[in-house]
């Protein structure tokens, strides 16, 4: 055994001495920057010591995975993620929108899958599988303890092939089974109806491969019915990708650029549409939780004055991030630029200002199965910046614990909420939001009940302005 680890860490050098002698070198030196070669060499040194010295045995996998989390953790990048080879494959079908499955998405519990989402028209809806639901096996395989990776790898799997699945439900006393045939999934980003005589209504709730030949086809049909304004809808849309949110800006825009990008060497470069213009009255609905790509579409839209943006400031997310394949068929993503609008106008961490603000409709309080579910992809901590901090703050709200201003931003007073709701239920007092404070949190129950009707005050405020253009 000794033998086989000394081969590989002497493989490791020679690998990572190949690298070092591909590295760039310093401008007007010849060769690579000597401070390269030192630092990988205390790497190699340090990897060394701990594969042959250390008296607790750790695989060379978890050594290298331990060591790209410390280096992200060094660039205060809160988007940066490095992807196992599971969970990029995961994140590709995700963007493409695509995969075969039952057309559910899960979140975790206390260490079992529960169901957060039954897409329609897929095998799960037709199962009569439900929000809440606790799959416990997936033909005959107990699930409970494994992660959520594990969970839908096996329960994700070719268009064609039965799956076997044991559930539990909350107010039935028996678990019981369901078999579905897997089939092809497709996720529609894009949703469109007629409102009224004239207003036509196009909801975009991410921008994921083929969201922008979605958009323009929904838009073409509310045409031929012989709309006359348009009520483009991106709230709670967290943005995607970068091209898709460009085509999809275009169709409302006449030809010029849409998105203004500044890398790291603070060169500035545009993204350019080749739209005609729109020639309806549009106004385009955002609130605190439209982020990135989407508030690239709205961003361009107010800046050509194509329409009217209505609702609350926008999240204030500007930033690019990249993905780079790894050899291991695993993923990096990074920040490598930042957007502003096509005149200049910055975003990140301000958010976009909307012509006219309109509150979102209170609510009193949610039933559970209503409840805001959070998914735990990392542990959040003070001053941690992200949609998974905005919806925790919602959800530390929810339960009336004062999780302060829903700004996206952990800060001292969602710290404190944190804080209160750990000691309530017997966590550790850490003030950190990890795996089992998520789980806690997501079986915690509402104060209040739901309200009985909710109206969409910003909804209705922008068929009111689009009736009051048409008049």
């Amino acid at each position: 055994m000794r033998i086989s680890r000394r081969l590989v860490v002497l493989l490791c050098l020679v690998l990572v001495g190949s690298l070092v002698l591909s590295l760039p070198g310093r401008a007007g030196q010849a060769g690579p920057d000597p401070q390269y070669r030192f630092q990988l060499n205390r790497f190699t040194q340090v990897f060394d010591l701990i594969i042959l010295a250390s008296a607790q045995q750790v695989s060379f996998r978890q050594l290298i995975d331990g060591a790209i989390s410390g280096m992200l953790e060094v660039l205060e990048d809160p988007a940066a993620q490095h992807f196992t080879p599971e969970a990029h494959q995961r994140h590709i079908e995700q963007m493409e929108g695509v995969f075969g499955g039952i057309g559910i998405s899960l979140t975790m519990e206390d260490g079992a899958p529960v169901v957060l989402q039954v897409f329609p028209g897929t095998p799960a809806e037709r199962a009569g599988i439900m929000p809440r639901d606790l799959i416990l096996e997936a033909d005959g395989r107990g699930l409970i303890g494994l992660g959520l990776d594990a969970i839908v790898t096996l329960i994700r799997g070719e268009a064609g092939t039965a799956i076997t699945l044991r559930i539990s439900r909350p107010g039935v006393d028996e678990p019981f089974t369901r078999q579905l045939l897997r089939e092809i999934i497709r996720v529609r980003s894009v949703e469109s109806r007629l409102l009224e005589a004239g207003v036509g209504y196009l909801r975009i709730t991410g921008f994921q491969a083929g969201t922008a030949a979605e958009a323009r086809q929904a838009l073409q049909a509310l045409r031929d019915q012989g709309i006359r304004g348009l009520i483009l809808d991106l709230r709670d849309n967290g943005g995607g990708l970068l091209d898709q949110a460009v085509e999809t800006a275009s169709l409302f825009l006449p030809q010029g650029p849409v998105v203004r990008i500044r890398g790291r060497a603070g060169i500035s470069q545009f993204r350019h549409g080749h739209g005609a213009g729109f020639d309806l009255p549009l106004v385009v609905l955002v609130n605190g939780r439209t982020a990135s790509a989407a508030e690239i579409v709205a961003g361009a839209i107010q800046d050509y004055r194509a329409g009217l943006l209505v609702g609350t400031r926008t999240f204030g997310k500007a930033t690019v991030q990249s993905i780079f394949q790894l050899l291991d068929g695993g993923a990096l993503k990074l920040t490598t630029a930042n957007y502003f609008t096509p005149i200049g106008r910055a975003i990140h961490g301000q958010g976009l200002q909307p012509d006219e603000v309109v509150p979102e409709a209170e609510r009193a309080g949610l039933l559970p199965e209503a409840a805001i579910l959070l998914q735990y992809r990392r542990t959040l901590t003070r001053g941690i910046v992200g949609l998974d901090v905005l919806s925790l703050q919602e959800r530390l709200n929810q339960l009336g614990l004062a999780g302060g201003e829903e700004d996206g931003v952990l800060g001292e007073a969602t710290e404190r909420a944190v804080r209160e709701f750990q000691r309530s239920a017997g966590l550790p007092v850490t003030g950190a939001v990890d795996a089992a404070t998520v789980d806690a949190l997501n079986r915690a129950r509402m104060p209040h009940p739901e309200p009985a009707v909710v109206r969409d005050t910003q909804l209705e405020r922008g068929v009111a302005i689009i009736r009051g253009q048409l008049r």
